[in-house]
């Protein structure tokens, strides 16, 4: 059996890619699908198909029905696309807000179908297939290579010069004693000077002896204080002193009692007469 001039017309519509997804839930058919609703002009999966049928949305067969030109030129027009753009524009994503996805329940489909098409809950005014489908892109003449869009190429910010950083110091070595330093060799060293000023009359004056202090023992008499030493020339010729004997005392501040008076020597006793000579 052959087909009509319209029915080629439709079955090429049907392999468009628009056509090839279902506009209301996202399946997608490789050759297209074989149901049509006419009321609307979509091509439809086999769950919408059924959710068209149960609130008695009229479906024909891409294969089974016979079509006419004004049905074609009608589908034409319109198809899936239109759907989207119209009934469906303002529809929630795929598989969220209560819109179907393939393998969700029928009851799903048709409670999807029923609130988009019935009752127009995500309905929205046409505003052409350029606000849906891309810029087309120009295409080169058969024959002809297509050329590379230009290439801009933006020159690299100037950046500001960078100050330059100051010379590191010399580093010294402190173990190299073959060579003087820089810092040796560029300052000069001054001559050595001999001062004995040390050794001169600037000595400053001893500090003042404290008061010796007061004994309980009236025989003790308390030490002389020490004289301030003068101060000396260590160049001059220093006295030689003699030496006398230390003291027997270990205490040189006590002084021994005088010498005690020699006692006289005792009287030589002198016998009695004897009484009986007297008495012869």
């Amino acid at each position: 059996m052959s087909l009509t001039p319209a029915e080629k017309k439709l079955r090429k519509l049907a392999r468009l890619p628009g056509n090839c997804v279902c506009a209301n839930c996202g399946t997608a058919s490789k050759v297209g699908f074989s149901t049509i609703c006419i009321k609307y002009h979509t091509f439809v999966c086999s769950n919408c198909k059924s959710s068209h049928q149960a609130i008695s949305h009229r479906c024909k067969s891409l294969t089974m029905s016979t079509w006419n030109d004004a049905e074609v030129e009608e589908l034409r027009l319109k198809g899936n696309d239109y759907a989207r753009r119209t009934w469906l524009k303002n529809a929630p994503p795929i598989g969220s807000g209560g819109r179907p996805k393939q393998g969700d329940h029928i009851d799903v489909f048709k409670r999807f179908v029923l609130a988009a098409y019935e009752r127009k809950r995500y309905y929205g005014e046409d505003e052409g297939p350029q606000a849906q489908a891309p810029a087309a892109v120009p295409q080169a003449p058969r024959g002809v290579a297509p050329q590379a869009p230009p290439v801009t190429r933006q020159a690299p910010p100037v950046r500001a010069p960078l100050a330059a950083a100051p010379a590191p110091a010399p580093v010294a070595d402190l173990l190299d004693f073959s060579a003087p330093s820089q810092a040796s060799s560029s300052q000069p060293v001054p001559a050595f000077e001999a001062n004995f000023d040390a050794f001169g009359s600037s000595t400053p004056a001893p500090a003042p002896a404290p008061a010796a202090p007061q004994s309980g023992f009236g025989f003790i008499s308390s030490p002389p204080a020490a004289a301030a030493p003068k101060p000396t020339d260590p160049f001059a010729a220093q006295p030689t002193t003699t030496s006398t004997p230390a003291s027997t005392s270990g205490f040189g501040f006590i002084k021994p009692p005088p010498a005690a008076a020699p006692l006289a020597p005792a009287p030589t006793p002198v016998a009695a007469p004897s009484t009986s000579s007297g008495s012869a």
